[in-house]
């Protein structure tokens, strides 16, 4: 299952360089979007359990 992002509570880590999600995923595939302060994931389809 990829992972993902519950948008309404992700507040980018208060905007530190690597969020949580950032440091867990592997391969960066999280990213943080620094104007909304979300992250998300680049491509849900590199993704394993």
């Amino acid at each position: 299952m990829p992972s993902y992002v519950i948008t309404q509570k992700c507040d980018g880590c208060k905007g530190q360089d690597k969020t949580a999600c950032m440091y867990i995923c592997p391969n960066d595939l999280m990213i943080l979007d620094k104007e909304k302060m979300k992250a998300h994931n680049r491509d849900p389809q590199m993704c394993w359990e």
